[in-house]
């Protein structure tokens, strides 16, 4: 007996990969950002401080301080406590 067929075997690695993927919106309150760079030390993928010190996203689609991200768990983990580690509470983090 042969096993499962190659394309078949694809597309389930294929679907649980793309299960795993979340979609986020992640949004940076630029009234509340201090510049205290805490989320550039937790994620320095995903954070930057602009030439005003505001923290800015890097990745994504959208504008430096709201951006639409396609992430895998380890990513969201990571956006998560880079938030969370946010003095002010600058950034918010919603599931799409």
């Amino acid at each position: 007996m042969r096993g499962p067929a190659l394309g078949s075997m694809a597309r389930r690695r294929s679907s649980c990969y793309s299960a795993r993927m979340s979609t986020v919106k992640v949004k940076v309150d630029t009234g509340l950002c201090i510049g205290a760079a805490n989320c550039v030390g937790v994620s320095a993928d995903f954070f930057r401080l602009n030439e005003e010190n505001i923290a800015i996203i890097r990745q994504g689609v959208g504008t430096d301080f709201e951006k639409t991200i396609d992430v895998n768990p380890e990513q969201l983990a990571l956006l998560q406590e880079a938030a969370e580690s946010c003095p002010t509470l600058a950034i918010q983090i919603t599931n799409l």
